[in-house]
């Protein structure tokens, strides 16, 4: 007589949570970025990065202007980036799962007016990265 074990159901996991992007923009004559009470996703160093919320203080700019913003992510992100065209620059971390920036739009050729992707990067340190668009109009 042979005896067969019977098949066991190992624990499904949670389905990964696919964060809703949050973008939003306060009026152009608001110097600072709207304030971020989004909670900090908890996440595991190796776990996919999320970029949680992202807030700007206007998506039209113009050369002189400053653009300040805020991104949330989840806690295990090291870094975020952001590029607009051949553009990149680093977002400075202020806190877990928190990135500042101000930065003061350059002049630029009345030929290079128009709406571009700026595409935001967040890694974690192993090099894993999520990436969001958010359209910006250079006037």
């Amino acid at each position: 007589m042979t005896v067969t074990p019977s098949p066991t159901l190992a624990p499904s996991a949670a389905p990964a949570r696919t964060p809703e992007l949050r973008v939003t923009a306060t009026p152009a004559s608001s110097p600072t970025p709207s304030p971020t009470p989004e909670r900090v996703i908890r996440a595991a160093p190796n776990a996919a990065p999320q970029i949680e919320a992202v807030h700007l203080n206007s998506r039209t700019v113009h050369g002189g202007d400053t653009v300040s913003g805020t991104v949330v992510t989840s806690s295990n992100v090291a870094s975020v980036e952001a590029r607009i065209a051949t553009f990149s620059i680093v977002v400075p971390k202020v806190g877990v799962g928190r990135f500042e920036i101000n930065y003061v739009v350059p002049d630029v050729p009345f030929f290079f007016h128009g709406t571009y992707p700026m595409r935001l990067i967040a890694r974690n340190t192993a090099g894993r990265a999520v990436e969001r668009v958010i359209p910006i109009t250079v006037k």
